[in-house]
């Protein structure tokens, strides 16, 4: 029976963007300030997400970090999609709101995977050339 490469990869995904979307979600319309509401508790579950992608699973480092990072870009996205059926003039910048968000995700992303690469790597289980 083989693996399926992108089993974990899904798994997180689907853990990140719902870490991201319980922070996010619940607030009212008003109380959400991008990227600041980002910059709690799942920014570091991320941030762990995408190191332990690269500690246990033999996932490339372009797919980690890709995975990772557009949890928050998803979870703002739903939240907008959500909001404007029932008001649509209620995010009439929501592609900033998403720009906002990639960032945010992207740079925790981008540490976790780095770390998670770099222990891997000391523990051997990753090749030199795989940054």
């Amino acid at each position: 029976m083989t693996q399926n490469r992108f089993a974990w990869p899904a798994v997180v995904a689907v853990v990140g963007v719902l870490a991201v979307g319980l922070f996010l979600w619940p607030p009212a319309y008003n109380d959400v300030q991008l990227p600041t509401s980002l910059l709690n508790v799942s920014m570091l579950v991320l941030l762990s997400l995408a190191a332990a992608l690269m500690i246990w699973t033999p996932t490339p480092f372009w797919l980690a970090f890709l995975v990772t990072a557009a949890a928050a870009p998803i979870a703002v996205m739903l939240r907008v999609s959500v909001e404007v059926v029932s008001d649509p003039t209620s995010h009439n910048l929501w592609p900033l709101e998403v720009v906002l968000a990639a960032f945010t995700g992207g740079f925790f992303a981008a540490l976790g995977t780095g770390m998670g690469w770099l222990i891997a790597r000391a523990r051997g289980a990753r090749p030199a050339t795989t940054p």
